[in-house]
Protein backbone atom coordinates (compact mmCIF):
# COMPACT_ATOMS: atom_id res chain seq x y z
CA UNK A 1 0.00 0.00 0.00
CA UNK A 2 1.38 3.40 -0.95
CA UNK A 3 1.07 6.18 1.58
CA UNK A 4 0.76 9.66 0.08
CA UNK A 5 3.85 11.84 0.50
CA UNK A 6 1.89 14.43 2.53
CA UNK A 7 0.94 11.86 5.19
CA UNK A 8 4.53 10.57 5.44
CA UNK A 9 5.80 14.11 5.92
CA UNK A 10 3.22 14.79 8.63
CA UNK A 11 4.22 11.57 10.38
CA UNK A 12 7.90 12.53 10.21
CA UNK A 13 7.10 15.98 11.60
CA UNK A 14 5.27 14.47 14.57
CA UNK A 15 8.20 12.14 15.29
CA UNK A 16 10.64 15.06 15.24
CA UNK A 17 8.44 17.11 17.57
CA UNK A 18 8.12 14.22 20.02
CA UNK A 19 11.89 13.67 19.97
CA UNK A 20 12.46 17.37 20.71
CA UNK A 21 10.05 17.25 23.65
CA UNK A 22 11.85 14.21 25.07
CA UNK A 23 15.25 15.87 24.74
CA UNK A 24 13.91 19.01 26.44
CA UNK A 25 12.51 16.91 29.33
CA UNK A 26 15.85 15.14 29.86
CA UNK A 27 17.79 18.43 29.85
CA UNK A 28 15.31 20.09 32.24
CA UNK A 29 15.50 17.14 34.64
CA UNK A 30 19.30 17.29 34.59
CA UNK A 31 19.25 21.02 35.38
CA UNK A 32 16.85 20.50 38.29
CA UNK A 33 19.03 17.76 39.76
CA UNK A 34 22.19 19.88 39.45
CA UNK A 35 20.51 22.95 40.96
CA UNK A 36 19.08 20.90 43.85
CA UNK A 37 22.46 19.31 44.67
CA UNK A 38 24.22 22.71 44.69
CA UNK A 39 21.54 24.20 46.96
CA UNK A 40 22.48 21.85 49.83
CA UNK A 41 26.23 22.61 49.75
CA UNK A 42 27.61 25.63 51.63
CA UNK A 43 29.44 28.07 49.39
CA UNK A 44 32.74 29.52 50.62
CA UNK A 45 33.62 32.84 49.05
CA UNK A 46 37.00 34.53 49.02
CA UNK A 47 40.32 32.99 49.93
CA UNK A 48 42.71 32.97 52.86
CA UNK A 49 41.67 35.25 55.72
CA UNK A 50 38.77 36.66 53.70
CA UNK A 51 36.81 33.38 53.66
CA UNK A 52 33.20 33.69 54.77
CA UNK A 53 32.12 31.68 57.84
CA UNK A 54 29.53 29.10 56.73
CA UNK A 55 29.31 27.07 59.95
CA UNK A 56 25.94 28.56 60.89
CA UNK A 57 24.49 27.78 57.48
CA UNK A 58 25.87 24.22 57.63
CA UNK A 59 24.50 23.60 61.14
CA UNK A 60 21.05 24.88 60.21
CA UNK A 61 20.90 22.84 57.01
CA UNK A 62 22.05 19.73 58.89
CA UNK A 63 19.25 20.17 61.45
CA UNK A 64 16.70 20.75 58.70
CA UNK A 65 17.94 17.74 56.75
CA UNK A 66 17.89 15.62 59.93
CA UNK A 67 14.24 16.45 60.64
CA UNK A 68 13.35 15.96 56.97
CA UNK A 69 15.11 12.61 57.02
CA UNK A 70 13.23 11.56 60.15
CA UNK A 71 9.95 12.62 58.54
CA UNK A 72 10.77 10.50 55.49
CA UNK A 73 11.63 7.52 57.69
CA UNK A 74 8.39 7.94 59.65
CA UNK A 75 6.42 8.12 56.39
CA UNK A 76 8.15 4.96 55.19
CA UNK A 77 7.32 3.12 58.43
CA UNK A 78 3.70 4.29 58.20
CA UNK A 79 3.48 3.08 54.60
CA UNK A 80 4.73 -0.33 55.76
CA UNK A 81 2.19 -0.36 58.60
CA UNK A 82 -0.62 0.41 56.13
CA UNK A 83 0.64 -2.34 53.81
CA UNK A 84 0.73 -4.81 56.72
CA UNK A 85 -2.83 -3.82 57.69
CA UNK A 86 -3.91 -4.37 54.08
CA UNK A 87 -2.21 -7.79 54.02
CA UNK A 88 -4.02 -8.68 57.24
CA UNK A 89 -7.36 -7.63 55.74
CA UNK A 90 -6.68 -9.85 52.71
CA UNK A 91 -5.76 -12.79 54.99
CA UNK A 92 -9.02 -12.33 56.92
CA UNK A 93 -10.98 -12.45 53.65
CA UNK A 94 -9.04 -15.57 52.60
CA UNK A 95 -9.80 -17.21 55.97
CA UNK A 96 -13.53 -16.43 55.67
CA UNK A 97 -13.67 -17.71 52.07
CA UNK A 98 -11.79 -20.93 52.90
CA UNK A 99 -13.90 -21.68 55.98
CA UNK A 100 -17.46 -21.27 54.77
CA UNK A 101 -17.95 -17.82 56.30
CA UNK A 102 -16.41 -18.68 59.69
CA UNK A 103 -14.53 -15.75 61.26
CA UNK A 104 -10.97 -15.99 62.58
CA UNK A 105 -10.70 -16.07 66.37
CA UNK A 106 -6.96 -15.98 66.98
CA UNK A 107 -3.50 -15.47 65.51
CA UNK A 108 -0.52 -17.73 66.10
CA UNK A 109 2.72 -18.56 64.30
CA UNK A 110 2.01 -16.24 61.36
CA UNK A 111 -1.50 -17.58 60.75
CA UNK A 112 -5.07 -16.58 61.46
CA UNK A 113 -6.92 -19.49 63.00
CA UNK A 114 -10.46 -20.30 64.00
CA UNK A 115 -12.44 -23.13 65.47
CA UNK A 116 -11.48 -26.78 65.25
CA UNK A 117 -11.17 -28.01 61.68
CA UNK A 118 -10.74 -24.54 60.21
CA UNK A 119 -8.17 -23.89 57.51
CA UNK A 120 -5.61 -21.30 58.74
CA UNK A 121 -4.72 -18.29 56.61
CA UNK A 122 -1.09 -17.15 56.47
CA UNK A 123 -0.33 -13.48 57.08
CA UNK A 124 2.82 -11.88 55.71
CA UNK A 125 4.14 -8.89 57.68
CA UNK A 126 7.21 -6.72 57.30
CA UNK A 127 6.79 -4.74 60.52
CA UNK A 128 4.36 -6.39 62.92
CA UNK A 129 5.09 -9.56 64.85
CA UNK A 130 1.76 -10.04 66.60
CA UNK A 131 -1.92 -9.63 65.80
CA UNK A 132 -4.71 -9.19 68.31
CA UNK A 133 -8.14 -10.59 67.39
CA UNK A 134 -11.19 -9.08 69.09
CA UNK A 135 -14.96 -8.96 68.61
CA UNK A 136 -17.41 -6.06 68.79
CA UNK A 137 -16.36 -2.52 69.65
CA UNK A 138 -12.70 -1.74 70.30
CA UNK A 139 -10.81 1.42 71.21
CA UNK A 140 -8.46 3.00 68.69
CA UNK A 141 -4.98 1.49 68.61
CA UNK A 142 -2.51 4.06 69.96
CA UNK A 143 0.62 1.92 69.86
CA UNK A 144 2.67 0.16 67.21
CA UNK A 145 0.31 -2.81 66.93
CA UNK A 146 -2.42 -4.21 64.70
CA UNK A 147 -5.81 -5.67 65.66
CA UNK A 148 -8.54 -7.47 63.71
CA UNK A 149 -12.02 -6.75 65.06
CA UNK A 150 -14.94 -8.89 63.95
CA UNK A 151 -18.52 -7.68 64.11
CA UNK A 152 -17.41 -4.06 63.85
CA UNK A 153 -17.27 -1.02 61.61
CA UNK A 154 -14.88 1.93 61.60
CA UNK A 155 -15.67 4.93 63.77
CA UNK A 156 -14.55 8.48 63.05
CA UNK A 157 -11.52 8.47 65.35
CA UNK A 158 -9.86 5.20 64.36
CA UNK A 159 -11.88 3.05 66.73
CA UNK A 160 -14.07 0.04 65.95
CA UNK A 161 -17.77 0.37 66.69
CA UNK A 162 -20.04 -2.66 67.12
CA UNK A 163 -21.82 -3.33 63.82
CA UNK A 164 -25.22 -4.76 63.11
CA UNK A 165 -23.59 -7.66 61.23
CA UNK A 166 -21.29 -10.08 63.04
CA UNK A 167 -19.54 -10.66 59.70
CA UNK A 168 -18.26 -7.07 59.41
CA UNK A 169 -14.48 -6.93 59.81
CA UNK A 170 -12.15 -4.00 60.48
CA UNK A 171 -8.40 -3.75 60.91
CA UNK A 172 -7.05 -1.26 63.47
CA UNK A 173 -3.44 -0.11 63.57
CA UNK A 174 -1.31 2.67 64.99
CA UNK A 175 -0.03 5.38 62.65
CA UNK A 176 3.14 7.10 63.91
CA UNK A 177 2.58 10.84 64.30
CA UNK A 178 4.90 13.88 64.64
CA UNK A 179 4.54 13.93 68.45
CA UNK A 180 6.42 10.62 68.91
CA UNK A 181 3.15 8.81 69.52
CA UNK A 182 0.58 6.88 67.51
CA UNK A 183 -2.77 7.85 66.04
CA UNK A 184 -5.39 5.14 65.55
CA UNK A 185 -6.31 4.13 62.00
CA UNK A 186 -9.16 1.88 60.92
CA UNK A 187 -9.86 0.12 57.61
CA UNK A 188 -12.96 -1.90 56.80
CA UNK A 189 -12.25 -5.41 55.57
Amino acid sequence: MNIPTENRQRGNTIVVILAAICIFAVVATGLIVVMHSKKDKPVVQGSGSQQKDTSTVSDNSTNANGSELEALRRASRNTQRANDASNLGAAVEEFINNNGGQLPSSYANGQLTGGEGSIPAAVSFKGYTDVQVAAGGHAAVTADQVTVVTGAECGTDGQALAASSSRSIVVLWGYENDAAGFTGKCAAG
